[in-house]
């Protein structure tokens, strides 16, 4: 239990300055049971009502972690609500079988069974306070909300809690809230307004960068959701003169189906939650022979759309590789002089297209002595030329005579 929930327990209203502002309100809660006198006091407490209904125990309830009287949620999003419950002098809870539970109408839980820990507190011989806890009481919820708690009787402090008036526990169930969710009655007075927010709205970003091991353009568009969305629709055209689709996009999580054309896509995805994000990737072919330089925003650009059902389209999202399709690899590197006096040769070596990703079928290498070199440097000997292919193996070698100069 919260020490929100702990505070209504004994005082029967909301200390307001205890919880943090927030946006789902203030709280007011009816009061909850007072705690039956604890056997520790010495006291002999009233005869209170055995029952298995928790409905009787409810003395606290959270959403998300949030101890309010009014919540605003989103429909289709999952929530963790929080039920505590604890004995009182007017009821103890019965340990000779199952506990049971409904949840709130409005509330769609998630078929599942969970376990808690229960710690009490007990007074020994000696009149020392102690603890004891048992672990893994189970509890399972169905689809309707219904709830079995089996108390976990082997556990070896099983008896000290079964002798124990004081005990308390909360259980956490996960699921959404209905459309028309409003007043939520948790048992015992414990009541909790809902107000389902169904705006909604879908946004994308997009990224694309060039890799040069396979010299394509890699892109990924994010998609998120803002509230529950359906019939989402993207739409992702290649403009740019030197890219060809790929026809490859896919989703992460795997969801929704593409539409390809000849240079682009529509893919849509039937439904998303509430901060839901799918990941669009997909790769474009470079035509190297119509770049300038290391490419252009007109070369490589290409824009992508989002929609939704009973939401328009967004403005368009541009993203181009401008200037960042480096594939030449051109470079030069020089070995070591040789030569007797203050005469010596330099051996050069220009490398291009290194990367071998692109053909270099009419290009021009162009080299030039610095020109405040030139006075003391010239070229020496024949050039010789190899060219490789793909995989590294060279197919042809040249000899080029001696240039002037």
């Amino acid at each position: 239990m919260s020490e929100d929930a702990a505070a209504l327990s004994e005082s029967g209203q909301a200390d307001e300055e205890s919880i943090s502002p927030n946006a789902f309100g203030t709280v007011e809660e009816s009061p909850a049971p007072a705690k039956a006198p604890k056997k520790a006091d010495g006291v002999n407490p009233s005869t209170p009502t055995t029952s298995s209904d928790l409905g009787n125990f409810t003395t606290g309830a959270t959403i998300d972690g949030e101890n309010s009287a009014t919540y605003v949620v989103k429909p289709g999003k999952e929530y963790t609500v929080g039920v505590s419950f604890e004995e009182g002098q007017r009821y103890q809870f019965s340990m000779d079988g199952d506990l049971s539970y409904t949840l709130p109408s409005g509330i769609n839980p998630v078929n599942h069974t969970d376990t808690v820990d229960i710690t009490v507190s007990y007074t020994d011989d000696s009149g020392a306070t102690q603890k004891v806890t048992v672990f893994g009481n189970s509890y399972t919820v169905d689809e309707n909300g219904k709830v079995d708690f089996k108390w976990n009787t082997s556990d070896p402090g099983y008896d000290k809690l079964k002798e124990s008036n004081n005990v308390e526990f909360t259980l956490d169930f996960k699921g959404t809230f209905s459309n028309d969710a409003s007043q939520l009655d948790f048992g015992n007075a414990i009541i909790k307004t809902v107000s389902v927010d169904d705006s909604h709205s879908v946004s994308a970003e997009k990224t694309g960068f060039f890799q040069g091991s396979d010299g394509k353009a890699h892109y990924t568009v994010t998609v998120t959701s803002n509230g529950s969305n359906e019939d989402i629709e993207v739409v992702d055209s290649i403009t740019g003169t030197a890219l060809t689709y790929d026809g490859n996009v896919s989703a992460s999580p795997q969801t929704g189906s593409a539409t390809n054309n000849s240079n682009g896509f529509t893919y849509t995805i039937p439904s998303m939650k509430d901060g839901e994000k799918i990941e669009l990737t997909y790769t474009a072919t470079i035509d190297f022979d119509k770049l300038t330089g290391n490419g252009t925003s007109d070369e490589t650009s290409n824009a992508v759309t989002v929609s939704a059902k009973d939401t328009p389209a967004t403005p368009p999202i541009t993203t181009d590789l401008n200037n960042k399709i480096e594939y030449s690899g051109l470079y030069k590197t020089v070995g070591e002089a040789s030569g007797e006096g203050n005469v010596k040769t330099l051996p050069w070596e220009v490398h291009y297209n290194d990367k071998k990703i692109a053909s270099m079928a009419g290009r021009t290498i162009t080299d030039e002595i610095a020109q405040n070199s030139q006075g003391i440097m010239s070229y020496e000997g024949d050039i010789t030329l190899r060219v490789k292919d793909a995989s590294g193996t060279t197919v042809r070698t040249e000899t080029i005579p001696q240039p002037s100069g």
